[in-house]
């Protein structure tokens, strides 16, 4: 009789926590960086890529902005800044197109973060690491920056009106961006 108990007893408590352990599963890349240990292998990456570890497992302090080209862009972000400089500051004063996802999801920013869409609600400064073009089954003509979640902030009223005023609008650019440059895909749809 004892031994059909504890049976009963243990089945009841994998019962109880299964659904448990499942809704755990599900919320953890809400609080843990989940892709970053799931997916992201930098010594794997360092061999196929040829780029060396060092390079990849470098941490820089980055700003972005959300500047979509037009409808159903899939490269709608923007790096204007990363500190320390990339490669001696061959992309100073040049807004940089990428792939810049979470290390928790492997996502972007969603939209509900980016509020109003004004310029008040578009920049975003966190810690990430820059991984090359096409890591990890990303655009492969674009830079992928993953950014550590835990780090992110949306920068106040008065850096994101300062970023604005000199990197300029998505409408009226004072720097030059890499749009043209580098063709990654997107074709805008009203385009010939």
């Amino acid at each position: 009789m004892a031994a059909s108990n504890t049976v009963a007893s243990r089945l009841a408590v994998l019962v109880v926590l299964t659904p448990f352990l499942v809704a755990l599963w599900f919320a953890a890349p809400y609080v843990l960086p989940m892709w970053r240990w799931q997916h992201m292998d930098l010594e794997a990456l360092a061999k196929t890529s040829g780029t060396p570890l060092a390079t990849l497992e470098q941490r820089y302090q980055v700003v972005f902005r959300h500047s979509e080209r037009g409808p159903n862009d899939p490269l709608s972000w923007q790096l204007l800044e990363m500190k320390p400089e990339w490669k001696d500051g061959e992309e100073d004063k040049l807004a940089v197109r990428a792939t810049i996802v979470s290390d928790r999801s492997g996502e972007p920013i969603s939209a509900m973060s980016l509020g109003s869409g004004s310029y008040k609600d578009r920049y975003f400064k966190a810690e990430a690491w820059r991984l090359p073009p096409g890591a990890f089954g990303f655009n492969k003509h674009r830079p992928v920056i993953v950014f550590d979640h835990q780090t992110l902030e949306k920068l106040g009223i008065s850096p994101a009106m300062s970023w604005e005023d000199t990197v300029g609008s998505q409408h009226s650019p004072k720097w030059p961006n890499d749009d043209d440059a580098v063709e990654d895909g997107y074709v805008h749809p009203e385009a010939p």
